[in-house]
């Protein structure tokens, strides 16, 4: 999908049209998550065989799986970049439709893995994974406290409260935003409170208009934070999503990569798991595609930033800066 129509519609939703080439970042990307086939697969068993584990070890993957059914189906220069480039798994089914059983016998998490038709010639899934314990005492010293949290309708539920250290954080504080950045080992969190008498609803809206908006804020001041745990799950279709945001050709033809004319995407299927706690941050998402064959600095005054009403937390790698899950804690008692 390197050209044509189909790569000018992705960069246009994307605000890509300014990266000729996505291969780089991507490769980067893919390193920084790559481990030794050993260790890789004892943090995938440690992972999901536990829900809750405490990262006591780092751990931090990304799994991208294309099964499809039939042979010689695939344009070859696709299947050989996608390989590269993106570290895809091609496997075929033989005469039949692929299933969440050749997930799962991927090593795809069962518990992860969001509701399908099962009538798709092709599944693509990818499933990104991370594992990672606050930097220093962040929040490790924390003795959690039961305070209250006001949400979106005004009603205020007791909810378990973290206090980090007194440190030097990137911290920001606008009249749109309060915003800091809370460090892991190998990530770190973004999290963004709107300002008084503005919605978490018009902090989206700045966010989707101009991404940097946050990051060109920070600076290096010293303070503490008072922040929720939470622990939920997310699970939707998000086809209806993407073809708002303009992407349409892909639902009714890719022929960029496969060689059936009038092949097409029929659903993307999303499910997100999210935890954070005093330990750290553990969070994995799996997303499956299906498609069918046609046919510290100057502050002068230490900050107390309490996130104790809706707010919006981004989760970047630490290696390439690369946004790994974003998601929004209305109500830290639901799950």
């Amino acid at each position: 999908m390197e050209g044509g129509p189909l790569r000018t519609e992705i960069a246009d939703a994307f605000g890509w049209a300014e990266y000729p080439n996505l291969n780089v970042p991507a490769r980067m990307l893919l390193v920084a998550f790559e481990k030794p086939e050993q260790a890789q697969s004892s943090a995938k068993l440690q992972f999901h065989t536990d829900p809750f584990p405490k990262p006591s070890k780092e751990a931090a993957w990304i799994t991208n799986s294309l099964f499809y059914r039939g042979n010689d189906t695939l344009l070859a220069r696709f299947v050989a970049n996608a390989q590269k480039y993106y570290g895809v798994d091609f496997k075929s089914t033989g005469n039949a439709k692929p299933t969440k059983t050749d997930l799962r016998n991927s090593g795809h998490s069962e518990r992860l893995l969001p509701r399908i038709s099962g009538e798709d010639d092709i599944l693509i899934s990818s499933g990104s994974h991370l594992q990672t314990a606050w930097s220093g005492n962040t929040f490790s010293m924390s003795t959690p406290g039961i305070t209250g949290f006001r949400t979106a309708s005004g009603e205020l539920k007791q909810v378990e409260m973290l206090e980090s250290e007194l440190k030097g954080y990137l911290y920001a504080k606008t009249d749109k935003f309060e915003a800091v950045a809370l460090p892991c080992n190998s990530a770190y969190m973004v999290a963004a409170l709107p300002a008084p008498g503005q919605s978490v609803h018009n902090l989206e809206r700045l966010l989707a208009e101009t991404p940097d908006s946050i990051d060109a804020e920070l600076k290096k001041q010293l303070g503490r934070v008072t922040m929720p745990t939470f622990h939920f799950q997310f699970e939707a279709n998000l086809r209806q999503q993407i073809e708002q945001m303009g992407i349409r050709k892909v639902f009714e033809d890719v022929g960029s990569i496969i060689k059936i004319p009038k092949s097409h995407l029929t659903e993307v299927s999303q499910k997100t798991d999210i935890q954070v706690d005093k330990e750290g941050i553990r969070a994995s998402a799996e997303s499956v595609v299906g498609a069918v064959y046609g046919g510290i600095g100057n502050g002068q005054n230490a900050f107390h930033m309490e996130l104790n009403r809706p707010f919006i937390f981004l989760i970047r790698d630490r290696t390439t800066n690369a946004l790994l899950f974003l998601g929004v804690v209305a109500d830290p008692t639901q799950p």
